[in-house]
């Protein structure tokens, strides 16, 4: 659930937000991670917990489905999704390379594969990995496109797999500026990049420490996420910013502000007030 966002069409018409919840819980052995739509009317949720058996060794498992995907249609025949997951990492030379693998499964449609490498050398993030995946599945499945265009229609079953690559890169300059870029692509069997890719997107936060002057905490961010650059009539770009303020020790205020745009739609934008507990 990579960069989901739970921000509805219904909400931007509306002009509210979900409320939405995420939940985390690391006690070293073993923990938790879980996420929330809306916690008055959910419908998307998922859970991992992980294991940790030995050293940093870390074994996890992943569900997550969305219960109220619309209406059936000639091309989406199912109402609800369901999709189950397994992953598995082991640092090689501690934090600067460390293996990973991930599985997932569509349940009634397709199953795909991740592998690669991932690492932090001094300030630099890097993450490379190799896909293979049956037609019918979707990688990062409910990401920042899913509420607005759901549900997803997957290709026709095949039994002959795809694949594919993504690449991370970061750099985070005294911990006070953070500059990311991420590249994803999904091949047929032609070699040529499928429908929806490639796929590009960066991102900019600017920390806390850097407003310390302030005597406050404060940090804002910035992302951009744009697909198929070069079919200007199926390209689509998402663009959000984010100013994050604490009001107290434990509470932060965000205001978010989002700008969507393709060539069916136009400019839609969006703005938000969300709050952040910590402790």
């Amino acid at each position: 659930m990579n960069r989901y966002s739970n921000l509805t069409i219904q909400a931007m018409q509306g002009g509210y937000r979900n409320i939405g919840l995420e939940f985390d819980l690391d006690f070293s052995k073993w923990g938790f991670e879980t996420f929330l739509n809306n916690v008055l009317t959910p419908s998307v949720f998922g859970i991992r917990p992980f294991w940790r058996p030995r050293g940093e060794f870390t074994i996890g498992l992943t569900y997550a489905t969305d219960i109220n995907t619309g209406p059936k249609t000639a091309l989406t025949q199912e109402s609800e999704v369901h999709i189950v997951g397994a992953d598995l990492s082991q640092p090689i030379l501690g934090k600067w390379l460390v293996w990973f693998a991930d599985g997932a499964w569509i349940l009634k449609y397709g199953n795909g594969w991740a592998s690669g490498f991932r690492g932090d050398i001094g300030p630099v993030f890097y993450r490379l990995e190799y896909r293979n995946q049956e037609p019918d599945f979707i990688p990062g499945y409910f990401n920042n496109y899913y509420e607005t265009s759901k549900p997803p229609v997957l290709p026709p079953h095949a039994i002959e797999r795809v694949q594919g690559y993504y690449g991370e890169l970061g750099i985070d300059f005294f911990k006070l500026v953070g500059i990311n870029l991420f590249y994803e692509d999904s091949l047929d069997n032609a070699g040529a990049s499928r429908e929806g890719y490639p796929r590009i997107h960066g991102t900019l936060s600017l920390n806390n420490e850097l407003f310390a002057l302030f005597k406050q905490r404060i940090s804002a961010g910035a992302s951009y996420d744009l697909t198929e650059p070069c079919n200007p009539a199926l390209s689509r770009s998402v663009f959000e910013a984010k100013l994050l303020y604490g009001i107290s020790s434990n509470v932060d205020m965000i205001y978010v502000f989002t700008q969507r745009y393709s060539l069916s739609t136009g400019q839609v934008r969006t703005s938000s007030l969300q709050t952040q507990i910590h402790f």
